[in-house]
């Protein structure tokens, strides 16, 4: 398991060796699945390790998934009011 003690560092780090290949939705949607499984104590004691690990992947993944996509949407807003500031 990855452990740092910048969590945002952590998650760039995580996605860019991430052998995750699936949609961000797709990966909540999965996370979703484990949490209504220990909910309801439909994972069993067997699997619960194994799950609890793909958790703390996928949430990763997540976190990572956010944290590209808010910096590339700093960056187009940025480019934006560049553009904006010269055409005045």
């Amino acid at each position: 398991m990855l452990q740092c003690d910048n969590e945002e560092h952590c998650s760039i780090i995580a996605l860019s060796h991430c052998s995750i290949i699936m949609s961000y939705e797709e990966a909540i949607t999965e996370l979703q699945n484990i949490v209504d499984g220990l909910e309801n104590e439909t994972i069993g004691m067997d699997e619960l390790s194994e799950k609890m690990k793909r958790a703390a992947e996928l949430i990763l993944y997540c976190k990572g998934k956010l944290h590209k996509t808010k910096e590339n949407l700093e960056a187009i807003n940025s480019e934006r009011q560049s553009s904006n500031s010269k055409s005045e």
